[in-house]
């Protein structure tokens, strides 16, 4: 029954995760991007999205497969940090203080 509910909770959780993730995915390629090169950004987007799967089975295998709990360890303060660096980017463009690369065509 212990583990019943803990799978629960699991797949909750994860469920959450999963939304969550996505919301931001989808904020942070909309919100961020110049209204006059939503295309542009949103290719990048899904490029940068490709070329973490492409890296995904390499960095598994050198952090998780060859080393064991340490490489669960290491992989997940990789995300931690991935984490922390978004938080950290999205942050400073809501907060308004991060600089324009193209310049905003209605602001005078």
């Amino acid at each position: 029954m212990l583990a019943f509910v803990l799978l629960a909770l699991a797949m909750v959780a994860h469920s959450f995760g999963e939304i969550l993730s996505s919301a931001g995915g989808w904020g942070l390629s909309y919100e961020l991007a110049c209204p006059q090169r939503i295309g542009e950004y949103q290719g990048l987007f899904a490029m940068a999205f490709s070329v973490g799967s492409m890296f995904t089975p390499v960095i598994l295998t050198v952090t998780v497969i060859e080393n064991g709990t340490a490489g669960w360890a290491v992989l997940g303060a990789l995300f931690l940090g991935s984490a922390l660096v978004m938080w950290a980017i999205a942050r400073t463009y809501v907060a308004g203080t991060a600089p324009r690369l193209v310049p905003d065509p209605t602001s005078k």
